[in-house]
């Protein structure tokens, strides 16, 4: 799987780039079959599904490697934080078309994909979101976790004084 992955990575052409990548996923889970533990397996069988943009399946094996080996360095450094940033963005797609629901979903779950890095401007717009929902005790969870980490920030600041008015503290 890791050659295909690699050659993939390196093809130009994306119609031969996606033929790498699906000839990389047999041999990846064949190779997580017969060596589950083999922590490399899982991580090139997840980056062939994420460049394949199969973003929740990477998920579900980045997770299984990081039950096997939770410090392994280009996982934590690299692909958790590159998954987290794809939902981020999708999370912000969803906030330009007004869609509260799915802004959500994907903002929580860029903070559960990367937990070891704390996202202050996803904490504000999740408060933000929330309060401009009427849902204030949600508002001020992520204002208060926000805020936990970027004291000074006038915009959080601004945000949790609105809450203290409504009661909020």
């Amino acid at each position: 799987c890791g050659a295909y992955s690699q050659n993939a990575m390196a093809e130009t052409d994306l119609q031969k780039q996606k033929q790498l990548y699906e000839i990389a996923i047999p041999y990846g889970r064949k190779a997580v079959s017969i060596y589950p533990k083999f922590a490399d397996a899982w991580g090139n069988l997840g980056v062939a599904f994420f460049n394949m943009k199969n973003y929740d399946k990477a998920d579900s094996i980045w997770h299984v490697e990081k039950s096997i080996a939770p410090d392994r360095p280009i996982l934590v450094n690299n692909y958790l934080p590159l998954l987290a940033n794809v939902y981020r963005s999708k999370g912000a797609d969803y906030e330009t078309k007004n869609n509260f629901d799915s802004t959500v979903y994907f903002f929580k779950k860029s903070m559960a994909t990367n937990p070891l890095s704390i996202d202050v401007p996803v904490l504000y717009e999740l408060s933000g979101l929330y309060y401009s929902h009427n849902q204030f005790d949600s508002s001020f969870v992520y204002a208060s976790r926000a805020h936990r980490y970027a004291a000074n920030d006038e915009k959080i600041n601004t945000l949790l004084l609105a809450l203290k008015a409504k009661g909020y503290q």
